[in-house]
């Protein structure tokens, strides 16, 4: 896993809540040539996470997530009813996508690409994105205590997951007072305790030097900066050998 990686946290406190025992390494920290061979030979696209059982690999956190519930069904991780099953599918999936993107403007805006002449506006507009999509998960919040009811489930792993790290890089949420409580809510859990720690650490490792040398874009994240008109920003990137996009995935790494 990579504590930078909030589909890695995903996964970790997918794993807590069902109080599951594991051990997990890190790996995903990109040198000069990318993801490092052994992390190629074990994911198709050479990203974290990767869950090992026996002789069983899966990599892909919503695979990964999907197999934990189907293995370990209780306690869940989906509701149990198809309106709320796919209204958590569909949840989790913005928020690894379009919610990813702009976060990851922000963080590469003000972190790890902020000697760019363009990081101030990438991440000016990421932080207007995340506000945008924060509007919607407020309305989308309702009486109950989580998204899809009151119990938690992994479309709720999934929002803090990346809205925690956000609200380190500086992008407030007061403005949404349900999405705060909710946050709150997430923060007193077991699992948001120690997701609390995990992103403590993945920005004590940047602060002492211990950083990617690369950066991966793809998918959402590429389609967010040429939608706001900043593939200068990219291009310059892939000039000076920081940008990294993840190899083909081929049908017999599967």
């Amino acid at each position: 896993w990579n504590p930078f990686s909030t589909y890695s946290r995903k996964v970790k406190m997918a794993l807590d809540h069902k109080a599951l025992e594991y051990t997990s390494s890190i790996d995903g920290l990109f040198g000069e040539g990318g993801a490092t061979a052994a992390l190629r030979s074990k994911s198709a696209r050479g990203e974290v996470p990767i869950l090992e059982e026996g002789d069983l690999r899966v990599w892909d956190s919503t695979a990964i997530c999907e197999y934990l519930e189907d293995a370990y069904p209780s306690p869940a991780l989906f509701p149990s009813q198809p309106a709320l099953r796919v209204r958590c599918r569909l949840l989790e999936d913005l928020c690894d996508t379009t919610l990813d993107a702009a976060i990851y403007a922000v963080f590469a805006g003000k972190v790890i690409c902020k000697d760019s002449a363009l990081a101030t506006v990438l991440a000016s507009k990421g932080a207007d994105e995340v506000r945008a999509l924060a509007e919607g998960f407020d309305r989308a919040l309702g009486p109950e205590r989580f998204l899809c009811g009151d119990d938690l489930c992994v479309a709720d792993l999934a929002l803090y997951g990346q809205l925690a790290g956000v609200v380190t890089l500086g992008v407030s949420l007061e403005a949404f007072p349900k999405l705060s409580a909710w946050m709150t809510r997430m923060r007193q859990t077991r699992i948001g305790e120690k997701d609390a720690a995990a992103v403590q650490e993945a920005f004590a490792r940047a602060r002492s030097g211990a950083k990617q040398l690369r950066h991966q874009w793809r998918s959402d994240r590429i389609e967010f900066v040429f939608r706001h008109g900043l593939q200068a920003f990219l291009l310059e990137e892939i000039d000076r050998g920081r940008a990294y996009f993840p190899p083909s995935a081929s049908a017999s790494r599967v």
